[in-house]
């Protein structure tokens, strides 16, 4: 590919598109108490090609009926032999969720399926 900017042309840098998008496996628990802090870890698929580490990720936290409402999570941990994220839920209105986890490499992790539900 060649890049060409105000008559300068680079075609040093390539470009590689991933078949597929990686999806987040699972969600353990996937339905947590509105008021109490908990601890939920996140499955990564087992053919994720990144590096699976606390500085490269980002988790947040979406109402499935609030596109404006987004919150970070904090991650406790990774591992990269079990392929998964722990973070820490403190806490949210009731209702529907989702969590949205970011690579710094590979960008965000597909999580249609994983929905986590806060209620009482």
């Amino acid at each position: 590919m060649t890049l060409q900017v105000n008559s300068i042309s680079d075609d040093s840098l390539s470009i590689t598109q991933k078949e597929s998008i990686p999806r987040m496996t699972g969600l353990v628990p996937n339905s947590v108490s509105p008021v109490l802090k908990t601890e939920i870890l996140i499955n990564l698929p087992l053919t994720y090609e990144g590096t699976v580490s606390v500085e490269e990720f980002i988790v947040e936290l979406l109402d499935d009926n609030d596109a404006t409402f987004s919150k970070e999570l904090y991650i406790l941990s990774a591992d990269a032999s079990a392929m998964t994220l722990t973070v820490k839920f403190p806490g949210a209105w009731s209702g529907d969720y989702r969590l949205r986890a970011t690579s710094a490499t590979y960008g965000r992790l597909d999580n249609s399926d994983l929905g986590l539900t806060v209620k009482s």
